[in-house]
């Protein structure tokens, strides 16, 4: 962080840095930064953090040094663990891609009809379901082994809740697939 304190002088309470615009504002916190600045300020390892989020530590270090942009699951998962709105880290990775790119036309999350229908749900195992995740893979072996990691984990989730969301379910997967099949 070399000397950037985002306009503090010491590490502050949750409730202190809850706000990235009492900190400083989206446009001149890079978020490699900003991580550092939150971990440090709890007093947090690299280690810590990254157990936290089901990584090895030099994986956590290329989200601070800014090797890697973390993964929006990620994100959500370091604001809750320091308990800020997922918003502010959002916004800060927002304008790092906007600043790296060099285009202040991209699309803002300020509309969030202009840019839902280009997101691909990438889905994770939440940590609470691992084991049961893990069990229901082995009993399927074969007949899953060629699915990718994201879309065995939809299987999972999907033979977890009851018909009438199954049904809900299906109707949406079709209706989503007609309108992706006007677009083309």
């Amino acid at each position: 962080m070399a000397g950037k304190t985002f306009g503090v002088d010491s590490p502050k309470s949750h409730s202190e840095i809850n706000d990235i615009g009492a900190i400083a504002p989206a446009e001149t916190v890079t978020l490699q930064d900003y991580l550092k600045y939150l971990r440090e300020s709890h007093g947090y390892s690299q280690e810590v953090v990254a157990d936290m989020l089901h990584i090895i530590r030099q994986t956590y270090s290329h989200y601070e040094c800014g090797r890697i942009v973390p993964p929006v699951t990620a994100l959500f998962s370091l604001a809750a663990f320091y308990d800020i709105p997922a918003e502010i880290l959002i916004r800060i990775a927002e304008a790092d891609y906007k600043r790296s790119v060099g285009d202040d036309s991209l699309r803002s999350l300020d509309d969030p009809d202009e840019w839902m229908d280009d997101i691909r749900i990438d889905f994770e195992v939440r940590p609470k379901d691992i084991h049961d995740y893990n069990a229901f893979i082995e009993n399927n072996g074969k007949r899953y082994e060629k699915l990718r990691r994201d879309e065995r984990c939809c299987l999972y989730y999907y033979n977890a809740i009851d018909d009438n969301n199954k049904t809900n379910a299906i109707n949406n997967m079709k209706i989503a697939k007609a309108m992706e099949d006007e677009h083309k």
